[in-house]
């Protein structure tokens, strides 16, 4: 019997014994009587008390095998005894129990064979459990047990259950015919390997699908995907795919290629995404040509995956931002009037780099600067700053803190290793930039290829600091790269916009179209009218429509024919019945009202469309605003109203600054629009009922307006 203080006896206790499906084959008691092993002083075995003692005096990292049944340990050779029939329509799980010293390791190892030759094999430590799918052309299999280091060992038993494997004849033929096919992106269901951060972009958006390289088969059986996405995973969610997605060797890629061939069998497209290029293009490269399409985040690799591949069916897919985690929401009433970086420090290589840091930081440290240091709690020298920089250090954040940095602080800091690649750069990027947080970079190609002038990415010291300087100090400045960077991440580079891109391509037809914005005016003169179509004409949002309701005008059906297309519609008060619900006369998702006091700026209603990505709100508008006072000396000037009130949840909004829910109108009378717009008391009560109200920025409206205003140029102030 091994010793009590240092076995650890774990046997049958801690192996989940429920069975399920799985009906039991084989119940083998390990003993000196149907085992095998070389003769040897380092290994010595003898029955037990029903289980069979291990004595071994092998030294560390030194290890044998006994054999099950077979009567050598040479395991190259095929078996010539069958402990039972092995069938491919059968998925297996095998049970190893039994007591060791801490200071030994045992683990079983399963040989499968075809009728030439050895395939595969697969290792299960002892007290623990293993289900595993015998690939097409496993024929014959035997059982080893694997003994090293020094110390004892009973070993009990070996226990092996079986499950039927469900036919998916009928799920294909489905598929050939169209059924199944999602309605929205919320029905799609993506089977996927991911690591973390991608699985926490795509969850909020669909229904992902995770599973094991041992139980995908029967994960797919009651939950079918319509696709399957694989990025360039190291480990996959909790360790599940590690060193199973790049190309170690065949018997590392075997569950992923026969995933793939099963998913071709079933009408089930799939995809590959590597994140990782062009650093890791040749771990991932073998991969691919399991896949239907290949997806890169860099462009120059492009040619390079369709010359290895011989096909077409390669991408551009960069990486994104999720407006649901990612956005300019504030976490605090003011930001930290200084500059951030949030990343580690490359000690021992990428000089370039630490070149690059060191300029930032130059150019930045006048201003206050704050550092979260990724490998903070590490003691690798490899990674460790440079003692000037300790000072700055303020500790590290875990992945569920990051946005203290992204939107804590009113400038960030990014470095890259890539310069030169033509698209490759962190995801950080967009995820900051969705945030409302300038960045001020050290050069990248790609990021300029992106987004332009709205990153300062520069090794220039002098352009660097011109740079800081304006952001910290130039309000209007500020708010302009800001904005203008919001919302092109908002509108082009959202994980939202990424998903459609790969559907497309994989022939998934799911509509995408954005939501419909009704604008409603109140029209009492041509002038008016005039204004109020030119303003929603000038609108940059196009997925919208306009309703006229005329009030006291003569000859309607002139003016209808003069000014009516088809995305307008004109309506006399006269003859309205006033007693309809709003939601009657509209086709949109949400109701804006255009007032002619007012100006709206050309991104008005997409600025506003665009927060609803990442607002939980029903009304979404502007409680920070300007408004147009006119001075006794007859010059105009604009006046800030409700200063700070961005990017926040409030508690009320003026009705003309807004966009709404329609259901908000659902018991709504086209009379009470009228009644209420003229008193500003259309969503005064909506707060007191439930309803969630959300500021977004105070650009592009202004109050008050005067439209004979001869000076225009006051409008830059408030419109980019």
């Amino acid at each position: 019997m091994c010793n009590e203080d240092k076995c650890k006896d774990v046997s049958d206790k801690q192996i989940d014994t429920k069975e399920y499906n799985y009906t039991i084959v084989e119940d083998i008691s390990i003993n000196s009587n149907n085992v095998f092993i070389k003769k040897s002083n380092l290994l010595q075995i003898k029955n037990d008390n029903k289980s069979l003692l291990v004595t071994s005096s092998l030294s560390n990292k030194q290890f044998q095998y006994i054999s099950y049944i077979e009567p050598n340990v040479v395991f190259s050779i095929r078996p010539s005894k069958k402990i039972f029939t092995l069938s491919n329509d059968y998925n297996y799980k095998v049970q190893f129990s039994g007591e060791k010293d801490e200071s030994i390791l045992v683990s079983m190892c399963i040989v499968f064979y075809s009728e030439k030759e050895k395939i595969n094999l697969e290792f299960i430590n002892l007290n623990e459990e293993k289900v595993i799918t015998p690939s097409s052309d496993a024929k014959f299999y035997r059982l080893g047990i694997r003994i090293e280091g020094k110390g004892k060992c009973n070993l009990k038993n070996i226990k092996i259950y079986k499950e039927k494997q469900i036919d998916f004849m009928n799920f294909s033929d489905l598929r050939k015919l169209g059924f199944d096919s999602p309605a929205s992106t919320e029905d799609l269901k993506i089977a996927c390997i991911f690591d973390e951060f991608t699985m926490e972009c795509y969850k909020p958006m669909c229904r992902l699908i995770t599973f094991t390289p041992y139980n995908w088969k029967a994960v797919f059986s009651i939950d079918k995907p319509h696709i399957l996405m694989v990025e360039s995973a190291w480990k996959g969610i909790e360790g599940s795919w590690n060193r199973k997605v790049g190309y170690y060797n065949e018997e590392n890629i075997k569950e992923l290629k026969e995933m793939t061939e099963w998913c071709k069998s079933n009408c089930v497209p799939t995809v590959f995404w590597n994140k990782e290029d062009p650093v890791h293009f040749d771990r991932f490269i073998e991969t691919c040509k399991y896949f239907d399409y290949i997806f890169t985040t860099e462009k120059s690799c492009i040619d390079e995956y369709k010359k290895f591949l011989k096909h077409d069916r390669v991408y551009f897919l960069p990486f994104a931002a999720q407006p649901k985690i990612h956005n300019p929401i504030k976490i605090a009433e003011n930001r930290e009037n200084k500059i951030c970086y949030a990343g580690s420090y490359h000690a021992s290589k990428f000089k370039e780099r630490q070149e690059d840091f060191d300029r930032l930081f130059t150019a930045a440290s006048k201003y206050g600067i704050d550092i979260y240091d990724r490998n903070f709690i590490n003691n690798d020298p490899g990674f460790k700053f440079p003692e000037k920089y300790v000072p700055f250090i303020k500790g590290y954040l875990k992945a569920d803190e990051i946005e203290k940095a992204y939107k804590g602080y009113k400038v960030f800091i990014n470095v890259t290793s890539a310069k030169n690649a033509l698209s490759m750069f962190s995801r950080r990027v967009f995820e900051i930039i969705a945030s409302y947080t300038p960045i001020v970079s050290s050069y990248s190609t790609g990021i300029k290829d992106i987004f332009g002038d709205i990153v300062a990415a520069s090794d220039d010291a002098n352009e660097l600091s011109k740079c800081f300087n304006l952001l910290m100090n130039d309000e209007e400045y500020y708010n302009r790269i800001a904005l203008s960077g919001l919302r092109l991440v908002l509108k082009k580079h959202t994980y939202e916009e990424r998903l459609n891109y790969i559907l497309n391509i994989a022939n998934i037809n799911i509509e995408c179209s954005g939501p419909i914005i009704s604008v409603i005016s109140i029209i009492r003169s041509l002038k008016e009218l005039t204004v109020i179509l030119d303003q929603f004409k000038y609108q940059s949002y196009n997925n919208k429509e306009l309703i006229l309701l005329i009030d006291n005008f003569d000859d309607i059906e002139s003016l209808s024919d003069k000014y009516i297309d088809k995305n307008v519609k004109v309506l006399s008060l006269n003859s309205l019945n006033k007693s309809l619900p709003v939601i009657d006369i509209v086709n949109g998702d949400y109701i804006s009202y255009f007032s002619y006091n007012n100006y709206y700026g050309r991104y008005f209603l997409e600025d506003l469309i665009l927060a609803k990505k990442y607002a939980d709100a029903s009304i979404v508008g502007k409680k920070s605003y300007y408004k147009l006072e006119k001075k006794s000396n007859l010059i105009d000037e604009l006046k800030l109203e409700n200063k700070g009130q961005e990017f926040e949840y409030v508690d009320n909004l003026d009705y003309d600054s807004c966009i709404i829910n329609k259901n908000i109108f659902k018991f709504k009378k086209i009379e009470d629009l009228i009644s209420e717009s003229l008193n500003n008391h259309m969503i005064k009560n909506c707060f007191k009922f439930g309803y969630r109200l959300f500021s977004i920025d105070k650009y592009n409206f202004v109050s008050n307006y005067d439209h004979n205003l001869k000076n225009k140029e006051i409008l830059k102030q408030i419109e980019f």
